[in-house]
């Protein structure tokens, strides 16, 4: 991948019997319950449109610097 990443979760909401639940409270947290979510240091910057324009706009990876969430080479 493009970034060495320290700490990342992943959460498969597909076949969960709490999917929607799940969906639900995404919504009421970051306004979109459409996945994936990305969250960086506990903040949704948003899906994965968002990430890859933050990506293009060189923006992403001064977000994972800032907190700290790259591995260093």
């Amino acid at each position: 991948s493009k970034y060495q990443i320290n700490d990342i979760v992943i959460i498969e909401l597909e076949n969960r019997d709490d999917c929607d639940d799940i969906q639900n409270y995404l919504s009421k947290l970051t306004g979109a319950r459409t996945v994936p979510r990305v969250f960086i240091n506990g903040k949704c910057i948003g899906g994965g449109d968002d990430t890859d324009k933050l990506d293009r706009e060189n923006k992403l990876k001064e977000l994972l610097e800032s907190c700290g969430a790259l591995k260093q080479a």
